[in-house]
């Protein structure tokens, strides 16, 4: 997907609207901006966003990784585990944090 497409699809979600409670005239009028101020992010270099994603690795949340035996995967984590039901079916394995 490119940038513009990016951008249309993640803006309002992203960026939001002007008010807690846009009217639909709001809405329409605010979308190319949300668009716009993403399409502009996505465009920054990734030299830009190196200093936001190479910060303290401890804070970060452990997500389970792909193993070829069936088990738990856990990692010291400062946040709790969040809820997760158990997965079922053939040839699966119970996962959960």
């Amino acid at each position: 997907m490119d940038v513009l497409n990016l951008s249309r699809v993640f803006g309002p979600t992203l960026v939001g609207h002007s008010s807690a409670n846009p009217t639909p005239l709001v809405i329409m009028e605010d979308t190319p901006r949300q668009s716009k101020v993403v399409a502009r992010l996505l465009s920054l270099p990734p030299s830009f966003w190196r200093g936001f994603v190479e910060t303290e690795q401890e804070n970060l949340v452990p997500v389970p990784t792909p193993s070829h035996e069936c088990g738990e995967h856990r990692s010291p984590s400062p946040h709790p585990p969040w809820p997760s039901a158990p997965l079922k079916g053939p040839g699966s394995c119970t996962a959960g944090f």
